[in-house]
């Protein structure tokens, strides 16, 4: 786990929206010059930016990166349709998760919050810099950004993620699998 100081006691929404960017930062910065023997991203596939709402289905998950060339820069999850986002841009929802290649990673990490500037959320700063450096977007419908009317064992057993799911359904879920 990594404390960031100065994120500490920063508990508001807005403030959250620079939790995910500045972990980024740090984990590049760890990685580059002379500093690389406290580097967390050794042997690293895949970066997983997730919000605490969302449910994973590990099993599956990893079944879709495995059938993905993690050695290309690849950003992985559910893009935004223009029915689904006010925003200008299509982007991977954060909600859903964004699953960043190694690759994608260090490319877009090194360039937050100077070539890719700040977007006022997170995941809209992050597909603005994919966008920006030319990074593929992968959209798979199995990253759901909004939870189903209805959560049954065939849904868990189908998707890689849901977003919106509470404490509860989160226990609930992992019990119904």
């Amino acid at each position: 786990m990594i404390t960031l100081t100065k994120l500490q006691g920063k508990r508001n929404y807005s403030d959250a929206q620079h939790r995910q960017l500045e972990v980024m930062k740090t984990l590049i910065d760890a990685c580059q010059g002379e500093s690389q023997g406290s580097c967390l991203l050794k042997g690293v596939r895949w970066v997983a930016l997730i919000d605490d709402d969302t449910w994973l289905n590990v099993n599956r998950l990893l079944d879709i990166l495995s059938l993905l060339n993690w050695k290309r820069p690849l950003a992985v999850g559910h893009i935004l349709t223009e029915q689904e986002s006010d925003k200008d841009l299509l982007y991977i929802s954060g909600g859903a998760g964004i699953f960043l290649s190694k690759s994608a990673f260090e490319i877009v990490a090194s360039k937050l919050y100077s070539s890719c500037p700040f977007c006022k959320y997170n995941d809209l700063t992050i597909g603005a810099c994919l966008a920006m450096s030319y990074i593929e977007r992968v959209h798979i419908p199995l990253f759901l950004a909004f939870r189903p009317n209805v959560v049954s064992p065939l849904v868990l057993s189908n998707v890689a993620t849901i977003h919106y799911m509470t404490a509860h359904d989160m226990v609930s879920s992992s019990k119904l699998l």
